[in-house]
């Protein structure tokens, strides 16, 4: 999978892992630090959204991550490889579509490259187009879970505010 290039991130609203309730993870899992890591092969990352056209999921690359595949309502749409000599996060496009539509997306390990020393995948969150961030994300979910989502215990940071400690996290290092 190809990073999106250039973004205009002030159309976008990131929303952390941990504030979505349309993200669930399958197999074994670690929450800590804003960030989900995979712990065994095995695990695996389902989005379900509803009306979405675009997607971007941020994940954080270093030299333990391994190879993942992306699928969309079943049918395999790309795969790429997390790996990094050093440690940054990246922004990676999961959906394009024409139109909105319901999706289901699954982001599955498929191993090491020669080079890293694992096949963890790190997840953040997503980033999705601010019209679409504002609408309910998941479909047929009942109406508690509808009123949780709608009042944030705290808004989510902004990706201008995530990427600005990016880069100073990244000169600090």
């Amino acid at each position: 999978m190809s990073s999106p290039g250039l973004i205009d991130k002030r159309s976008l609203q990131f929303i952390p892992y941990r504030d979505c309730s349309s993200i669930t993870f399958e197999g074994k899992w670690i929450h800590k630090d804003g960030h989900a890591i995979a712990m065994e092969e095995s695990a695996s990352l389902r989005m379900r959204l509803k009306n979405a056209r675009h997607l971007y999921a941020l994940f954080s690359r270093h030299d333990w991550s391994g190879k993942v595949k992306v699928s969309v309502n079943g049918r395999e749409s790309d795969c790429f490889d997390l790996y990094s000599s050093y440690y940054f996060q990246q922004c990676v496009r999961v959906l394009a579509e024409e139109g909105p539509r319901n999706v289901d997306i699954r982001v599955v390990i498929l191993g090491r490259n020669p080079h890293s020393r694992g096949s963890q995948m790190v997840f953040n969150g997503i980033l999705l187009p601010k019209e679409e961030a504002t609408a309910p994300v998941e479909p047929d979910r009942p109406a508690v879970l509808q009123a949780k989502q709608e009042t944030p215990a705290a808004p989510p940071q902004s990706f201008f505010d995530l990427q600005v400690h990016m880069v100073d996290r990244y000169v600090d290092s």
